[in-house]
C-alpha cells in the first residue's frame, strides 16, 4: 500500500483509562503495520502531562510499531520538547490565532519555539488559517504545515478502493 494521506486521531484519557479496550487496540495495532504510515494520535496538551506509566508503556509499544503523535490543543506556548520527543511526538498543532497574538507580544517566544522543535525535529502544524493575512503573518515564523479553511473546508475522506473487486472486474 501508498498511503499518501495521515489521519490525526485524538486519544482521549477516557481511552486511555479503559485499560481493557486499549490493550486490545494496541495489539490490534501492532497486528496491523499497514495502518502505522496513516494514523497519528493526537494528545491535548493538558493531558499530556496526566500521561502515566501505562500510557508511557503504552506509547512505546504503539511507536515500536511505527506509529506517530501529535500534541493538539495546545494551550500555553510553554512545551517541554525533551518529554515530547522522549515519548516519541513528531508534531505539534498550535492554534494560528495563539501563535499571532504572541507574536505580537513577543515574537523572539514564537521563533525560540520554533528552533527548539526544529532541532527536536517536531513538526509544526499550524492550524485554523482562516485567511490569507493570516498566511502571510506566520510565513514569519517558517511554520511546516498549515490546516484550515484557507487551504479548503474539511470533508470526509473516500474509501479506498476495493482491491478484490478490482482483480474481479479484471479476470
Amino acid at each position: 500500500y501508498n498511503y499518501a494521506t495521515a489521519f490525526f486521531c485524538n486519544v482521549t484519557p477516557h481511552t486511555v483509562g479503559d485499560r481493557s479496550f486499549f490493550e486490545e487496540f494496541i495489539t490490534y495495532l501492532e497486528n496491523c503495520p499497514d495502518l502505522a504510515p496513516s494514523l497519528v494520535f493526537e494528545f491535548a496538551q493538558d493531558e499530556f502531562d496526566l500521561l502515566g506509566g501505562d500510557i508511557a508503556t503504552d506509547m512505546k509499544r504503539l511507536s515500536g510499531a511505527g506509529y506517530r503523535f501529535s500534541l493538539d490543543q495546545v494551550s500555553s506556548l510553554r512545551i517541554d520538547v525533551k518529554a515530547l520527543v522522549a515519548r516519541n511526538f513528531q508534531f505539534v498543532k498550535i492554534d494560528a490565532a495563539m501563535i499571532l497574538e504572541q507574536a505580537k507580544q513577543d515574537p523572539e517566544i514564537v521563533r525560540a519555539l520554533k528552533r527548539t522543535l526544529d532541532e527536536a525535529g517536531v513538526d509544526l502544524i499550524v492550524e485554523k488559517i482562516e485567511t490569507e493575512q493570516m498566511l502571510v503573518e506566520l510565513a514569519d515564523y517558517r511554520i511546516d504545515f498549515g490546516q484550515g479553511d484557507l487551504f479548503g473546508e474539511p470533508r470526509i475522506s473516500q474509501d479506498p478502493p476495493d482491491v478484490f473487486q478490482e482483480l474481479k472486474a479484471g479476470e
